[in-house]
């Protein structure tokens, strides 16, 4: 039995202030996600304020007005850019976010450090991992990010379509190209502190996919960290939390990479890190005692790939020297190792950072991720065929192929990888992103969506689920029970230390005349 609340919110709770930042690719209607996200918080009595970062950027920085919604979407991406460079901090717009939070605040409170509880402020949205990271230390706990996928085919449609309406042009197809431009902008700008939705996406809280089944991800969500008792992890969850155990036992130089291949029941077979192999099988651990050298890469002190990679940079250019006329006199002369050092840095007037040779993967002496769960599987005789495999970064090709060979029919992935070229290689072998280019019986590899590794302790951990007489709790958010902005803290004296540049931005960037002044000003001149 049951027992039957109410009222869906708490008479006796008062939830404190929440901040929820957005994050999405271009081509993502950001405004469905904010609506159904006010949908749900409403019936918990939790008014809902919105921060819209465009807005923010028109009035910091002014936006020049253009014909077309591309044009339109770029000239705002280079707003958000030059503030990011005139203040010097990937985080500008996102303080651009926190003053505003606290002028919203001084509307209902009379004063922008008077807290008013139960209310959401959600940030639409966040393009730079900075101001994930800003927002997370300025609102501990109070603070959580949702980052919505939604597949590029998609996207790129919804892009096509609103800039042929923008131009008044009937066929959509006339913009593929355009739209493609800015979907590559959105992923990562090559300015050094241009937007980068790539690298700020898979630092979410939870994830959820634009869908038929997107209001019911977003009701779970909000019910799950609105303190609803008896919400708990699904298949895929379970999974990407154990890859991302895995993932920590890992001492790699570059970065912790976990994998997990598991039933379609959720039956966990084997796992693997990103780790240099032991004699005997498996990976070097922590606490052999003695028993077995430790030849970790940072025991040994260097990553071999860089090492290797300065190798055949040097050769390169030792052969340039060799050949008459191919390098400059200044270079000629120079010491070989010193050039190929000045290649590899991102700061030299040549430079190789990024490039395609600043990628290779195989001269690495780590096991990847991937390829250790596959051979934890082999050593113990565990059949892998049709089964998924989830992995904490998107697969390189050199594990794609294993993997499609092993027989895995689903990879589910959090954080993308621009060196794999997996897809590329692997076109009709691989479905990814909901293309149609791939074969029926392709592998599915799959965006993962979900509540994140990070928060599945806190957030599924149980509190109270029944009453004094032992009947169960009816399965409804609890604001009492919730599982964020726990800590009792001020945060506003914080946030005028981080508002506090803004001061300085303003006065070399003057506010940008509004339509209406501009008018006024052209008229007033023609006056006089």
């Amino acid at each position: 039995m049951v027992i039957e609340q109410k009222e869906n919110k708490m008479a006796d709770a008062v939830a404190p202030e929440i901040f929820i930042g957005l994050c999405g690719a271009v081509g993502t209607d950001m405004d469905v996600v904010r609506s159904e996200l006010e949908r749900n918080l409403a019936p918990l009595g939790i008014r809902a304020i919105h921060v819209k970062a465009s807005e923010l950027i028109a009035e910091a920085k002014g936006v020049p007005e253009v014909v077309g919604e591309n044009e339109r979407i770029k000239a705002y991406m280079k707003s958000g850019n030059a503030i990011r460079e005139d203040l010097g901090k990937g985080d500008g717009v996102a303080r651009l976010a926190v003053a505003r939070i606290r002028k919203e605040r001084e509307k209902l409170t009379r004063s922008e450090t008077d807290p008013s509880p139960d209310t959401a402020y959600i940030i639409n949205s966040l393009k730079h991992p900075d101001e994930y990271e800003m927002l997370s230390r300025l609102y501990g706990d109070a603070f959580l990010m949702i980052s919505v996928y939604e597949a590029r085919e998609s996207r790129h449609k919804n892009l096509c379509q609103k800039i042929a309406r923008s131009n008044l042009v009937h066929d959509s197809d006339t913009y593929k190209s355009e739209a493609s431009e800015l979907i590559d902008l959105d992923q990562d700008d090559a300015e050094a502190l241009g937007q980068s939705v790539r690298d700020v996406f898979p630092l979410g809280d939870v994830f959820l996919e634009i869908g038929p089944l997107f209001p019911r991800q977003m009701k779970r969500a909000v019910s799950l960290f609105m303190g609803a008792p008896f919400i708990t992890p699904n298949i895929d969850e379970y999974g990407m939390f154990h890859a991302h155990s895995v993932a920590v036992r890992s001492a790699d130089l570059s970065r912790q990479v976990g994998a997990v291949i598991s039933t379609k029941c959720g039956d966990v077979l084997a796992m693997g890190c990103n780790e240099v192999p032991r004699v005997g099988g498996g990976a070097y651990w922590e606490d052999y005692e003695g028993e077995i050298e430790d030849r970790r890469d940072f025991k040994i002190g260097y990553d071999s790939t860089s090492a290797i990679k300065k190798e055949l940079i040097s050769e390169i250019v030792d052969e340039f020297k060799k050949a008459k006329g191919w390098l400059p006199a200044a270079y000629q002369k120079r010491d070989t190792s010193e050039i190929a050092d000045e290649l590899i840095s991102k700061n030299g007037p040549v430079s190789l950072s990024g490039k395609r040779i600043s990628s290779i993967l195989e001269y690495g002496r780590i096991v990847h991720a991937e390829m250790s769960a596959l051979m934890d599987a082999a050593r113990r005789g565990e059949a892998v065929e049709s089964q998924t495999l989830y992995c904490t970064t998107f697969p390189c090709h050199m594990c794609a192929r294993h993997i499609i060979s092993a027989g895995i029919d689903r990879v589910v992935y959090v954080e993308p990888y621009p060196k794999s070229l997996a897809k590329r290689l692997y076109p009709r072998e691989i479905s990814l992103d909901g293309d149609g280019s791939a074969d029926q019986s392709a592998v599915q590899f799959e965006p993962f969506v979900g509540i994140a590794p990070k928060r599945f302790m806190a957030w599924f951990k149980s509190g109270n689920r029944k009453d004094s007489l032992g009947f169960a709790l009816a399965n409804q958010p609890q604001i009492s029970a919730r599982k964020i902005a726990l800590q009792d803290a001020d945060r506003t004296s914080d946030e005028a230390s981080v508002v506090a540049s803004l001061d300085i931005y303003k006065k070399k960037n003057p506010k940008p005349k509004s339509k209406q002044q501009a008018n006024r000003g052209k008229k007033n001149g023609a006056k006089s």
